[in-house]
């Protein structure tokens, strides 16, 4: 009976982390970037080194002027800004006609900063979070979280020598103990992480594959739910003009409700109108509940109209889980450890793709399928292609022209052509050579893209874009060693990732 259990839980194993694990490496991988969302976009936009610092009281009433010059009929206003001492852009953005418009502007001037179309960072996160597919990426993704936990849970049944094997790794040794080794490791030293960062992924977006609350009690309607648990301020526009207080004036008053130096994000409703609503919104980055307190005003009189500091227990158990996923909570020190961490979780999946191969190798003895074969250039393609269509990414907002028409659609949209030339190359070529060819591409792309951002005006001693080019490098240098290893071995009679012998050694 024992036997009988854990063989199941290891064919549930083997067939989740293949069946789901060619997407799931790319939800991981994009997933891991996203951390340093901000420093990406920073460094996709090297336009915005033009921000000096400000006083944000300043800022606060330059972005206002700017506004009532470029938006004074729009319905709503979002500043967004930069914390103290920070040398980062106001970011404005308002609706007008059903239709936004986001800008840039320097704090220390009120002038706008042209920066060029592009998803930044942006495209990761929403990639990881949905496929960039709305509610079909959504539940795409939510199965295979799904897969992802019930992989995690049939691994630690299986592995009977977890602990000891956690501190055995053989690299030297023959291919399958060597990846064997490799995807334990990277297994149990971030196992915490995967069970957290996949539990809380499921659940930051359970209204849309769990429904069923919502449909019972609010009617169907999310909006419903926020409206229970998020005190509103909002106000329908009188459609009467009326002489608006400064901005600058409710910093004072909403951080004496919020904290000092606390206030982030500034929404104007109705701006210009009677029903003006000013409201405050408080920065998460420092708690691990990603909750936004806010404050509001009567925008023509400077009354207040209420403020939430207080969440409701469950929001605040949810909210949680979001703030553990996003981690943007403990400063930079967490996400370099979210970001080591993702980045073993990206190769445990790409490690057992690879090892699903070289066991099959070893239990068939016979001719290999078709099946075998398309499993193994697939492989490449899901593992060292998506590599390099993210890495192409980078590199195509560097050298695509500034001023293109539809700019960041053109960046997204040569990332599927760029993933499709590489599945055509790992069909083409043989598998132990395509593996090898790829992951140097990857390893050219890393290590060269710090010297394509310095020859297109990028500063590689600045912040953000010290962090990017030094973590291309480094992931550049693992790997050129990955493909020199693979090289070595190959030409030794000892492939890495392919056979020397046996029914498959044709295809090496």
């Amino acid at each position: 009976m024992k036997g009988s259990f854990t063989r199941s839980m290891a064919w549930l194993h083997t067939w989740c982390g293949l069946l789901f694990g060619w997407l799931l490496f790319a939800v991981f991988l994009t997933g891991t970037l996203a951390i340093f969302e901000h420093e990406i976009s920073a460094w996709m936009r090297p336009e915005l080194r033009q921000a000096n610092t400000a006083p944000r009281e300043m800022a606060l009433a330059r972005a206002e002027s700017l506004l009532l010059q470029t938006a004074p009929r729009a319905t709503s206003w979002r500043i967004t800004l930069p914390a103290a001492d920070d040398a980062e852009p106001v970011v404005l953005r308002w609706r007008e006609a059903e239709a936004f418009t986001t800008r840039y502007m320097n704090p220390a001037t009120g002038e706008v900063i042209p920066v060029r179309d592009t998803e930044g960072g942006e495209f990761f996160v929403d990639f990881h979070a949905n496929l960039m597919a709305g509610n079909t990426g959504l539940w795409i993704v939510a199965g295979m979280g799904m897969a992802m936990l019930a992989a995690l849970v049939s691994g630690i049944v299986i592995h009977k020598r977890i602990f000891r094997d956690f501190f055995t790794f053989r690299p030297s040794m023959r291919a399958q103990r060597a990846w064997m080794d490799g995807h334990t490791l990277a297994s149990v030293l971030a196992l915490p992480f995967h069970l957290m960062i996949t539990y809380t992924g499921l659940a930051m977006s359970f209204t849309v594959y769990m429904p069923v609350g919502i449909t019972m009690f609010f009617d169907g309607s999310a909006a419903a739910l926020r409206a229970q648990v998020v005190t509103q301020f909002e106000r329908p526009a009188a459609h009467q003009p009326a002489e608006m207080l400064p901005l600058a004036h409710f910093l004072a008053p909403a951080e004496a409700i919020l904290g000092r130096d606390s206030a982030e994000t500034v929404v104007v409703r109705n701006p210009g109108d009677t029903q003006m609503v000013v409201e405050i919104f408080r920065r998460f980055d420092d708690r691990i509940a990603a909750v936004a307190d806010h404050a509001a005003f009567d925008g023509v009189s400077g009354a207040p109209l209420g403020s939430q500091t207080i969440w409701n227990r469950s929001v605040l158990a949810w909210r949680v889980m979001v703030g553990l996923h996003m981690a943007q909570f403990g400063g930079d020190v967490l996400r370099w450890l979210y970001f080591l961490s993702g980045l073993a979780s990206t190769a445990m999946i790409g490690s057992g793709l690879i090892l699903f191969v070289l066991k099959r190798r070893v239990t068939h003895s016979m001719e290999a399928s078709r099946f075998d074969h398309a499993v193994e250039r697939v492989n490449v393609a899901a593992v060292a292609g998506v590599l390099i269509a993210c890495l192409a990414y980078f590199w195509l907002n560097r050298l695509l022209p500034a001023g293109l028409t539809e700019r960041g659609a053109w960046e997204m949209g040569l990332l599927l052509p760029i993933w499709l030339v590489t599945l055509l190359h790992a069909m083409l070529r043989p598998p132990a050579r395509a593996w090898i060819e790829q992951i140097s591409v990857a390893a050219v792309l890393s290590c060269t893209l710090p010297i394509v951002n310095l020859m297109t005006g990028g500063l590689p001693l600045a912040g953000a874009e010290l962090g990017v080019d030094a973590a291309a490098l480094g992931c550049g240098l693992a790997f050129g060693l990955l493909a020199w290893r693979m090289t070595r071995r190959s030409r030794c009679g000892r492939n890495i990732v392919a056979p020397t012998s046996g029914p498959l050694s044709r295809y090496r």
